[in-house]
């Protein structure tokens, strides 16, 4: 075979010191694509299904999409669990004629599934000009063991970060209990549950919504001032929403309160039989910053119900 192992050894001692999950995935990259001499490359990493993020190497993702070509052959990898290894692109029936082969004038192409156990977390696709060096059976094999230890690597430091995550929640929701202990207000409650999960989204406005009739009542807010049918969408569902650059939403840039409002970006966490809304005019932050906000709204909303109540 044209791979030799202690190269592999090599390039998997570099991919063992990061754990991070995004820095992984680009060390492993980097290992790949100098091991098979190519040219370029990505890493996807998927969970339950949705693609998780994408770390290239020699190229721009988004663009890559648009041409076709190489998504083509990382879905295949990905849903087949197998190497794909396209020995001559140009040549190839199926594929010489995609955009990103003619330009590039591709030739070899190797998509590897990111297997760890039986769970397929992403896809590692390469490819480059030269025809030389081909891949055998043994070549492949190599490449393949590098992408499952990489893959298990993976699966690793998302337990890690899923273990630190949760520890983070259970931590906010103690230290938003302790904030309202002794609270027998429940307007002043609802007001330190808004004040905390703003402090963690980075929101500049929170409103606390309860429903009146047909519609939503802001108790701190003018009824114009929200967006009604982000709060119904939220409460039917019973699950936390983001919106990102809401007026360029097509599901919502129709709405009256969008469009008037300006806004960018939008949450709406479900608090019980309430929903806590809230916007900014900036970037969403990480789904980690949603799943603990969610989880604050969640936590404080039978308490809340109980001052309201009592």
């Amino acid at each position: 075979g044209s791979l030799a192992p202690a190269e592999l050894d090599r390039w998997l001692e570099a991919v063992v010191a990061e754990t991070d999950e995004r820095r992984l995935a680009a060390a492993l990259l980097a290992g790949a694509i100098a091991l098979a001499r190519a040219d370029r490359g990505y890493v996807l990493a998927y969970e339950a299904g949705r693609l998780r993020g994408a770390v290239t190497q020699g190229m721009d993702y988004a663009a890559e999409v648009q041409a076709g070509f190489s998504e083509t052959i990382a879905a295949r990898a990905l849903y087949e669990a197998r190497p794909i290894y396209v020995v001559d692109a140009a040549s190839d029936a199926e594929f010489r004629e995609a955009a990103s082969v003619v330009a590039l004038d591709l030739h070899t192409v190797v998509a590897l599934p990111l297997l760890a156990g039986d769970e397929v977390l992403g896809v590692l696709y390469m490819d480059r000009a030269a025809l030389e060096p081909s891949f055998g059976p043994p070549d492949l094999a190599l490449l393949m063991a590098y992408a499952r230890t990489g893959a298990g690597l993976l699966a690793a430091a998302r337990a890690r970060h899923a273990a630190e995550t949760e520890m983070a929640r259970w931590r906010a929701c103690a230290g938003l209990g302790a904030r309202l202990a002794g609270v027998a207000d429940a307007a002043a409650a609802r007001r330190i549950v808004l004040a905390a999960v703003s402090d963690v989204l980075g929101a500049t406005r929170a409103h606390w919504l309860v429903q009146a009739g047909a519609g939503w009542t802001a108790l701190d807010a003018p009824a114009e001032d929200i967006s009604a049918g982000v709060a119904s969408w939220v409460h039917e569902r019973g699950e936390p929403l983001v919106l990102v650059d809401a007026g360029s939403d097509e599901a919502w840039q129709a709405h009256a309160s969008v469009q008037a409002l300006g806004l960018s970006t939008v949450w709406c966490l479900p608090a019980g039989s309430d929903v806590l809304y809230l916007d900014a005019p900036r970037a969403a932050g990480d789904r980690d910053e949603l799943r603990l906000a969610a989880a604050l709204a969640a936590w404080a909303a039978p308490v809340v119900a109980g001052l309201a109540q009592g």
